[in-house]
């Protein structure tokens, strides 16, 4: 990471973080059912409206890794939730950081789920597609993330059938930035989503 993407994460994005994840920690375990663990992208969801019918938990941070996700996982999953959802690994991605690197993180982050929740029944979402630069790392990582979840018995949830256009880029409609979802976006996510959390 060069020393400007430091600064930055120093100057802006860590206290962000720390300051939500100390809250995740202050708070008593969540009692819900379901819980989202996640960056920006699972932060922004209104879980709780787009699935009024179950006791959902957002775990999302903005700007988060596998790395912070790992610091953060035992709160995230302390009431024994029934379901949890994964989707971390873009902003390592846009960190540079080797996806050898990152599936070993995920795979400690499952370790740490099964350890603090035996009976979740886990899903870990494909990294969703973005801008055409990064759609040979995240096929790659994807690629990873499939395999990492038959060798671990959980359920791989392939996002990009619902979420990417015929270029294997974001779709325009479902995004301002190219990353971010807007509410179409969510929609299609949820709508992938609820056969599962209901």
């Amino acid at each position: 990471m060069s020393l400007i993407g430091k600064l930055i994460v120093r100057r802006f994005i860590q206290p962000a973080h720390d300051m939500r994840a100390s809250q995740f920690a202050e708070l008593a375990p969540s009692p819900a059912e379901v819980v989202f663990i996640g960056d920006s992208i699972t932060a922004g969801g209104l879980w709780h409206e787009w699935f009024p019918e179950v006791s959902v938990a957002n775990r999302g941070i903005d700007g988060d890794t596998t790395e912070g996700v790992l610091a953060r996982l035992s709160s995230a999953v302390a009431g024994a939730p029934a379901r949890v959802f994964i989707l971390i690994g873009t902003n390592d991605l846009s960190w540079k950081v080797s996806p050898d690197v990152i599936v070993g993180r995920v795979t400690q982050i499952l370790d740490g789920i099964r350890g603090a929740s035996p009976a979740a029944e886990i899903f870990l979402q494909s990294v969703m597609p973005r801008n055409a630069k990064f759609h040979d790392r995240i096929t790659d990582l994807n690629r990873r993330y499939r395999h990492l979840a038959q060798e671990q018995h959980v359920t791989y949830l392939d996002l990009w059938p619902a979420l990417a256009d015929s270029d294997g880029a974001l779709t325009s409609h479902f995004t301002l930035d190219g990353l971010h979802l807007n509410g179409a976006g969510y929609r299609a996510w949820s709508a992938v989503l609820r056969p599962l959390v209901s």
